[in-house]
This record gives C-alpha cells, structure tokens and sequence, in this order.
C-alpha cells in the first residue's frame, strides 16, 4: 500500500509542476517520498514538522543575509551563523 501512495504522490506533483509551468518537480516528488510514512495521521504530524523547521530555516536565513549585506557586526553574523548550525545540529541528532 505505501508503495501506491508513493507512486500517487510523486504523480500528483508531476502533474501539479506540468500544468503550473513550474520546472522539473524533482525536489517535490522527493518531499513527497520523504513526507509519506505508514498513515495518514503520521505523514501529516511529519509534514507539519517539516514545514515548521524549513520556516525557521528560512526566517534565521533570511535574518543572516539581512545582517551581512547591511554590514552591521560582520564578525556578530558569522559568530551567530555558527553557533545555531551547532544548536541546529544538536538538535537533529537528538530527534
């Protein structure tokens, strides 16, 4: 069974970037296979945490960036972009 639902999702994101013109649907269809686990209570917990962190990698990317190019505590961007790869890291491996 999970193999059809694999197959189903990895179909419907083809066919959603085919008809919205928007390029190759590898990195959905590899979401999808990742996000899929043995329910559907599950998957949607997992998609939601997924979300939930690429969010906040977005935001604390976001805010880097933002620090860098306006030059304000060069030496403050790079030390923080350390340290949160390190916590992050810690993190991952803890879960």
């Amino acid at each position: 069974m999970r193999t059809i639902k694999t197959g189903i999702a990895v179909a419907l994101c083809m066919i959603f970037f085919h008809y919205t013109n928007r390029g190759t649907p590898a990195l959905a269809a590899l979401a999808a296979v990742f996000s899929l686990r043995e329910d559907w209570r599950t998957s949607f917990n997992f998609g939601k945490t997924r979300i939930f962190g690429n969010s906040v990698g977005a935001l604390l990317a976001t805010a880097l960036v933002l620090f860098q190019q306006l030059q304000v505590i060069h030496f403050f961007s790079k030390s923080l972009a350390f340290l949160l790869d390190k916590c992050l890291l810690s993190l991952s491996v803890i879960s």
